[in-house]
């Protein structure tokens, strides 16, 4: 009897061990490396500013925006400035994103709705020093421009519209929240260019 207590110890106590290490392991969480990439994200800001000489257009802008307004008032001829639009996107390191979507939204002011369908997309997002280095940034624009009439029925005529397509491919540097001007396209307006502006913010970790 007396050996049969001696072993049975041992053999209690290697199952207690056993039962505390397969807790602590349940308990601990294990980051993988591919976790800890994904975590690092980068939330992307495009603004489409127009600059324009229209009589009509108003200068409505944030105060986020000044310093580009300045450095366009310095480098082109354009006495007006507004916003008209904001996308925001976010991407994981590395990474990238394509998107193709339409907005009713009027460039020129004016009433009446009109589509415009534009593609925007990045890739190779990632820091380079103490910028963040975009391989690749492609934006293109179309939307339906009036070119003449034709005779329709009888003594009645009507428009004729083509889509018209402009766009922007390049590669950037930019500061972390800082808007950067990513380029001008004239995108069809009549005394007025679209100007995209860029801002990236990081998230997570570097």
């Amino acid at each position: 009897m007396t050996i049969i207590r001696k072993s049975a110890r041992p053999l209690l106590l290697s199952a207690i061990t056993l039962s505390t290490l397969v807790l602590l392991q349940a308990q601990t969480p294990t980051t993988t490396a591919p976790a800890r990439e994904n975590a690092v994200t980068h939330r992307v800001q495009l603004q489409l500013l127009v600059a324009s000489n229209n009589v009509n257009a108003k200068t409505d802008y944030p105060a986020s925006l000044e310093a580009v307004v300045k450095q366009l008032k310095s480098t082109l001829p354009y006495k007006t400035h507004y916003l008209v639009a904001t996308y925001l996107y976010n991407v994981a390191d590395k990474g990238g994103f394509e998107v193709g979507d339409v907005t009713y939204t009027s460039f020129e002011g004016g009433s009446g709705l009109g589509a415009t369908f534009f593609n925007v997309g990045l890739s190779g997002i990632g820091f380079n020093g103490d910028s963040i280095h975009i391989s690749r940034f492609k934006f293109d624009l179309r939307k339906p421009i009036f070119i003449t009439k034709t005779r329709g029925e009888g003594t009645t005529f009507k428009d004729v519209f083509e889509n018209v397509g402009t766009g922007i491919t390049t590669e950037l540097n930019v500061s972390e929240g800082v808007p950067t001007i990513v380029g001008t396209t004239s995108s069809a307006l009549s005394d007025a260019v679209l100007v995209l502006v860029i801002t990236v913010n990081h998230t997570g970790t570097r």
